[in-house]
């Protein structure tokens, strides 16, 4: 999926994981394993945007906001005490 910048980046990204992390299927390894790539950056594919930074070593700021915003309320969603994220980024 496109998406129209950066913002929406984050956005799109907050919700798919705050939508996965209510459902027993990511229980566990799914949570260790998001996790593990999110801080190590192993994804590849820099030139689809995937990454937190550009190829020109600039971070994605406003992305970035949007996977703290999840990160911080991963754990209570995944535990059902907070709703998961309902906004969907707006596409190109």
């Amino acid at each position: 999926m496109q998406v129209a910048n950066e913002k929406e980046r984050g956005i799109a990204y907050r919700y798919y994981v705050e939508q996965v992390a209510v459902h027993a299927v990511f229980r566990r390894r799914a949570l260790v394993r998001l996790v593990g790539r999110v801080r190590c950056r192993a994804y590849g594919g820099e030139n689809y945007s995937f990454g937190f930074v550009d190829v020109t070593d600039r971070a994605a700021d406003d992305f970035i906001q949007g996977v703290i915003a999840a990160h911080k309320r991963l754990l209570a969603v995944h535990r059902a005490k907070a709703a998961p994220f309902k906004q969907k980024a707006k596409v190109q």
